[in-house]
């Protein structure tokens, strides 16, 4: 599967309220399933992962000293 995943850049947009990231994931679906079974769990699952992530980040900054 790897060598189906395209490489995901990640770009950043200023927002007056702080800083939105955003990384695009894309790759083909082997097959029908897959194309289902993606579309009902893995993207959840993904989006989940990622929601996590920046919440724990958001922490880490939050708490961290200012320069």
């Amino acid at each position: 599967m790897a060598d189906r995943l395209a490489p995901s850049p990640i770009h950043w947009h200023r927002l007056r309220c702080g800083t939105r990231f955003e990384r695009e994931f894309t790759y083909r679906a082997p097959s029908l399933w897959f194309a289902i079974f993606n579309w009902f769990m893995l993207r959840a699952r993904i989006q989940l992962e990622s929601d996590t992530a920046v919440l724990r980040l958001k922490s880490l900054l939050e708490v961290a000293p200012q320069r």
